[in-house]
């Protein structure tokens, strides 16, 4: 029986019924003897049990007690947790009925319990793709794989994939690529196919290094790769994102003059190429070529048409466009709400912003609310002179179990940067959030404002002056003194973080401390700082390492860049002639432009020899 303790709908009970009846009791004996072999060998008699009522309906609402949306999860009993509990039923149990909660705590009994084989090859593929749909479990995903391996499994092709995912949304793309070349390293025959080069490709877009997709798909076709209509969809966006119509339009014909068949996603990508620029014609032909090849539009494909009609303000055609798309079915995505949501706060109609941004509740799509969308109305109700209800969003962040994202911090700092710091704790205190969160905040805030355009370290100072203790407070101003270039005020608030904190992580200190000595010529200390993080575990960033280039081909310390560059590549770093000249420049001059791709098994191109090396060469002869 079902207990719900108020209605939910019979399709949703149903479901979860279905699934209840295949759960496994993890300590009691079930009635009916029924036996079964798992992957391992094991066979374990009996498996099935009925499921006494997990399922419990739960009422989230937000800080100010006005809107709430229902969620359907899964609830143990206590008693199957119990000390007796079999940790590789819990994990399955948890798999099955999607009920991912508490899985990281399962599987940590589950891993002391030492029986890795008591989980199949299939359960350690579905852990795999949860940790990578976590976004902050790259780690975790790594150590999943080691003990897949150590159960006696080979992850597959698509088992890499989830892994690679995980490793790059919760540990980043310089230690994905490291990740990759140990990959090749043990099994190339994984990478006669395309779709672990498609993860990279999809990763160096995300972090906006679209050049980067370019060269790697020239690379690509350079090596005798066949392109496929996902990698085309990949260079076609790239060129649309740097604003390349002609370049992006002759990748799309290439592609079809090879013979691939194009898919919803290659018009998509050509309409968000001209979406951008509003031309609006240009957009709805490659929507018409969708339904001209007998494909069905997508949310992305009717987004790309709302975006060109946004880009030209012309709110009449949204609304209709919008109208259109609901009728179809669609599911609308959280960046198509996110839109519109912007849309209507650049028109300052905050009331429309405001039922848009609930709209998706309304409906009874229950579709999560992202940090897209909040930052679109903050956005929006900050441009309507709605300063209080932009603040007051804040404990509907934490309700919608969402972090402060700078995406929604930054528009309240920029907001606020002009005012004094006690305007901000007046705000704080409407928005009725703890004092932790409240300091937490703060910190955070002041943090936005070292990462705006320009960066203002001044007003990041005042904004957390009253809050000066702690290791974060601490971070804070070491980044603020670096961008001002005052490193012995940076040193000294290292010195005392260290004194009052002892066996606190000073990496990222030591890296801006680093950061703050380059910025001031001393690259002596700079060098030295830069020890020191390593010491403390610092992984490296491309942009702290930037920096240092600069400032040592400011001193012509050429020797130090060489020993800094060949660091970089070892650690795979992806560096962007962009966003990184010194570093581009140094590394180009070094082995060759775009040497990260080495990792990934990819010949290099011939270029001339840095001077360091060249240098090297005559002393040594």
């Amino acid at each position: 029986m079902l207990r719900t303790g108020t209605s939910i709908s019979r399709q949703c009970a149903v479901r979860l019924a279905s699934r209840s009846s295949l759960l496994i009791h993890p300590t009691r004996t079930p009635h009916t003897p029924q036996s079964r072999t798992y992957a391992a060998g094991v066979s374990v008699d009996p498996i099935y049990y009925p499921v006494p009522a997990p399922f419990r309906p739960i009422e989230h609402y937000n800080a100010a007690n006005t809107r709430r949306r229902r969620v359907t999860e899964f609830q143990f009993p206590e008693s199957w947790e119990g000390p007796d509990a079999d940790p590789a039923i819990l994990v399955r149990n948890a798999l099955l009925v999607k009920s991912y909660t508490k899985l990281p705590t399962y599987y940590e009994r589950f891993r002391a319990a030492g029986n890795l084989s008591d989980l199949s090859a299939e359960e350690y593929k579905e852990l795999l793709r949860y940790f990578a749909g976590n976004g902050k479990s790259g780690q975790v995903a790594l150590q999943v794989r080691d003990d897949m391996i150590a159960a006696g499994y080979q992850p597959t092709l698509e088992t890499e994939q989830f892994i690679l995912k995980a490793v790059n949304e919760g540990e980043g793309l310089g230690l994905m690529v490291q990740y990759l070349r140990k990959l090749r390293e043990r099994r190339p025959e994984l990478f006669e196919s395309l779709e672990l080069y498609h993860i990279v490709l999809q990763s160096l877009s995300t972090a906006g290094l679209h050049h980067e997709v370019i060269t790697l798909v020239a690379r690509l076709e350079k090596i005798g790769k066949p392109l496929t209509a996902k990698t085309y969809e990949y260079l076609v966006r790239s060129y649309g994102y740097l604003g390349l119509t002609d370049e992006a339009e002759s990748a799309h014909k290439r592609m079809l003059s090879t013979g691939l068949t194009p898919t919803v996603s290659n018009f998509t990508a050509m309409a968000q190429v001209f979406a951008r620029q509003g031309k609006i014609s240009r957009t709805t032909q490659y929507f018409d070529y969708i339904k001209r090849h007998n494909l069905k539009p997508d949310c992305a494909a009717y987004t790309a048409l709302l975006k060109a009609y946004v880009v030209l303000g012309n709110e009449s055609e949204i609304i209709h466009t919008y109208s259109k798309m609901r009728k179809t079915g669609i599911a609308v995505e959280q960046e198509t709400y996110a839109l519109l949501i912007g849309l209507y706060g650049s028109l300052t109609k905050v009331k429309n912003a405001n039922n848009m941004f609930w709209k998706n509740e309304l409906a009874g799509l229950l579709i999560p609310r992202n940090v897209d969308m909040y930052s679109a109305l903050l956005n929006a109700r900050l441009n309507g002179g709605e300063k209080v209800a932009a603040w007051r969003m804040l404990g509907s962040v934490r309700s919608d179990g969402l972090e402060y994202d700078y995406k929604i911090l930054i528009p309240l700092a920029l907001d606020s940067v002009s005012k004094h710091p006690d305007y901000i704790r007046d705000m704080l205190k409407l928005a009725n959030l703890t004092a932790g969160d409240a300091k937490l905040v703060r910190q955070r805030l002041a943090h936005a404002l070292l990462l705006a355009t320009p960066p203002n370290p001044d007003a990041a100072l005042a904004m957390i002056e009253k809050d000066s203790e702690g290791v974060d407070a601490g971070l804070t101003f070491v980044r603020a003194y670096a961008l001002k270039g005052d490193a012995a005020k940076a040193a000294e608030v290292v010195t005392k973080v260290k004194a009052e904190h002892e066996g606190a992580n000073l990496s990222e200190h030591y890296r801006y401390l680093m950061e703050a000595y380059a910025n001031a010529g001393e690259t002596t200390k700079a060098l030295g700082a830069l020890e020191d993080a390593k010491k403390a575990g610092w992984g490296g960033d491309v942009e702290g390492y930037e920096t240092l280039v600069r400032a040592l081909v400011g001193k012509g310390q050429d020797g130090a860049v060489k020993t800094v560059v060949e660091e970089i590549l070892e650690g795979g770093f992806v560096y962007s002639e962009e966003k990184s000249p010194a570093l581009a420049a140094a590394v180009e001059g070094l082995v060759g432009a775009d040497a990260w791709m080495r990792g990934l098994g990819l010949e290099q191109r011939a270029e001339p020899v840095k001077k360091a090396v060249k240098e090297e060469t005559t002393d040594s002869a």
